[in-house]
């Protein structure tokens, strides 16, 4: 097809009305036909559909084209979904050009109500751009990269260890990487969990199992195909699909975890004590202590940060566990594949409401530490100032949520947690008020109405309404100012106020990413590779994401988004290999002259120096074309975006300046 003259077919689409109502789309089409080397040219209702693919294919052999391009919406949408079709009809995918009349042309000039005619003109001018840029479009092939069955999971909460124990299942080797002491992550605080009220830490059966386990019952530890590193984090990051390298630094544990028999004189005789942080501060621990009851590894560890090394754990321990002079340690591994599992944090709503400065202004977490059986309060409900039952409980929703100073999004869940707890209250203590302050009930999961209706049927009250002031009295029970959404306004008394505090970017999330060259949305999060198409996926092949990385997320949730990413990082893994095509850049060595200016921006490391010349890791590049603009000596050009191409295009696009408008 090199040596062929360009038969270019131009596919336009109405998406509905979301084109149509603003484009003139059968005069786009009846304009195409005349331009230079369009064989074909009409258009369809939806493109996309099956049966505009369909259309796209028939024309393509009725008319003998050699190029397709289709005029709908953006390429990150569509674009794969094309470049199958004409793969299917026999042409190479890199002879498909995408003119966006969506997003750049119906949607921009929608509020244009009285004269669409500049977009259908503007919409013929990139189409025009495009069918001069198709003329110069070159087939592009692929290449292989051998991938190993060997994957390295980041975050061992629930989406992680879905993750992982369904690669472990499936015969591929896993490096489960955990900054904390412990696996299980954020819903080993929560004691029980919608929609099953269960313990938060009880997991759905591997292969074979008939029941769902404990976490602390798992073997995880003792698979030979999960290798476990705990307060371990990852600290140097590269390669590419098949070949990524990750150093990781791991803290000292002190304890042996295969010679402890949890015995518990160690923390007997430690000396130190400092506020439990699993417990939110609700009670000590010592400075050796057990993260929590259900914790797995299932041995203690040493906060060396509080710990002073007296040495009573040391002398008092019967199998001699425990070794004060451990030291951090560092460790290289090479994986095929990575997924991506860290998680959320909680936002610390410090200032808002009274929180940090009255004992009675608390958290939707740490009232789930006091309703959990396991708790200090073994799940009675209390105050923080005097222990004593509330008798009026104020929840308050979107706390650095939905809030332009602090974080835009909604946090998805919030809503449903307030009512499991208060549901939770009412059934246990019928005689305690519970009041929720709400800006919208937002229930999205399966069977979440119920709990709303549930909380209803027991007398929860709910007000639409911003609470403008909070108060202490001298009982420490708090006085909140609410102006209710109808325009009234009232002092309203509660004992115990709840907080419901947005869903965050785990710590050092951002660090994590630019350590990986991964992208974050606004809010921090991870930012899948595309929505709809492909939510766990990232730009960067072989890695994935799952779980609250990626956007505030229920248990189920994340726990099937581990199951999804494990099964896209299986696919690579099981074939041995992936197919990764040749849009990349690539060197005239003729006419490098070896500044390195390249290697030196190449954010993906994709270039390195050999022989005084840059050369390019096909397999690394992304095609960003940074390294193109870069060079002094026009030595690279990008595949599939080569400066004659480019030209093409701009040559297209001002082709008719200063000509009549039809």
């Amino acid at each position: 097809m090199k040596n062929e003259e360009p038969r270019i077919g131009v596919f336009v689409c109405k998406c509905g009305t979301n084109i149509a109502k603003v484009v003139d789309v059968p005069a786009v089409a009846e304009y195409a036909k005349d331009l230079p080397h369009v064989a074909y040219a009409g258009w369809q209702l939806f493109t996309c559909s099956e049966e505009g693919q369909n259309i796209i294919k028939k024309h393509i052999k009725k008319h003998k084209l050699n190029r397709v391009i289709v005029a709908s919406c953006s390429p990150k949408l569509h674009e794969p979904t094309f470049r199958r079709t004409v793969i299917d009809a026999g042409i190479n995918p890199f002879f498909f050009e995408m003119v966006n009349i969506r997003e750049q042309v119906s949607w921009a000039h929608m509020k244009q109500k009285d004269d669409y005619g500049e977009a259908t003109e503007k919409a013929k001018d990139l189409i025009r751009a495009g069918v001069y840029r198709a003329a110069e479009l070159e087939s592009i092939g692929s290449t292989t990269q051998k991938v190993p069955p060997v994957c390295m999971v980041i975050g061992a909460g629930i989406a992680g260890i879905a993750a992982t124990t369904l690669l472990a299942d499936n015969g591929y080797e896993v490096h489960l990487v955990e900054r904390s002491p412990a696996l299980g992550g954020k819903s080993a605080q929560l004691g029980f969990v919608f929609m099953t009220d269960t313990c938060g830490v009880c997991v759905p059966p591997r292969h074979g199992e008939m029941a769902r386990k404990c976490l602390s019952k798992r073997i995880l530890l003792n698979d030979p195909k999960i290798n476990v590193y705990t307060q371990t984090e990852v600290t140097q990051f590269s390669g590419y699909i098949g070949n990524f390298q990750a150093r990781l630094h791991s803290k000292p544990r002190g304890v042996n975890i295969d010679t402890c028999t949890l015995c518990g004189k160690c923390m007997e005789v430690c000396p130190v004590e400092v506020p439990n942080e699993h417990n939110y501060g609700l009670d000590n621990r010592k400075a050796i202590f057990y993260p929590y009851s259900q914790a797995v590894p299932r041995a203690p560890v040493i906060d060396f940060d509080t710990c002073t090394k007296c040495g009573k754990c040391q002398q008092i321990c019967p199998v001699n566990a425990i070794h004060l002079d451990q030291q951090p340690k560092e460790t290289e591994i090479n994986v095929g594949t990575v997924i991506v599992a860290t998680g959320f944090d909680v936002f610390k709503p410090e200032g808002l409401y009274g929180y940090g400065e009255y004992p009675n202004v608390i958290s939707q977490f740490m009232l789930a530490r006091i309703l959990d059986p396991m708790s200090p309060t073994d799940g009675q409900l209390r105050r923080i100032s005097d222990k004593r039952l509330p008798k009026r409980v104020g929840m308050i929703q979107c706390v650095g949520s939905r809030d332009p100073n602090y974080y835009s999004h909604c946090s998805r869940v919030c809503c449903q947690v307030a009512m499991k707890h208060a549901v939770y209250i009412k059934e246990h203590w019928p005689d305690t008020q519970v009041t929720v302050f709400y800006k919208d009930i937002r229930l999205q999961g399966k069977e979440y109405e119920r709990y709303y209706l549930d909380a209803q049927r027991l007398g929860v009250e709910f007000h639409r309404a911003d609470i403008t002031d909070v108060k202490e009295d001298n009982n420490k029970s708090l006085n909140l100012t609410v102006d209710h959404h109808n325009g009234t306004q009232e002092q309203f008394p509660v004992d115990l106020l709840v907080l419901s505090a947005a869903m965050i970017p785990a710590r050092g999330a951002k660090e994590l990413a630019r350590t990986m060259n991964l992208e974050v949305d606004l809010d921090g999060f991870f930012r899948e590779y595309h929505l709809k198409l492909a939510p766990v996926d990232t730009t960067t092949n072989g890695i994935f994401l799952a779980g609250a990385c990626s956007s505030p997320r229920d248990i189920a949730e994340a726990s099937f988004m581990g199951a999804a990413a494990a099964s896209h990082a299986a696919i690579p893994m099981s074939k041995g290999e992936v197919e990764v095509d040749l849009a990349k850049s690539i060197v005239d060595e003729s006419l490098c002259i070896g500044c390195a200016n390249c290697y030196a921006v190449c954010p993906y490391s994709a270039i390195y120096m050999e022989g005084g010349v840059a050369k390019t890791i096909e397999v690394a590049c992304k095609g960003c074309g940074i390294c193109v603009v870069e060079c002094p000596a026009e030595a690279i050009q990008l595949r599939h975006y080569r400066d004659k191409q480019i030209y093409s295009q701009i040559e297209g696009l001002l082709a008719n300046i200063g000509a009549s408008k039809k």
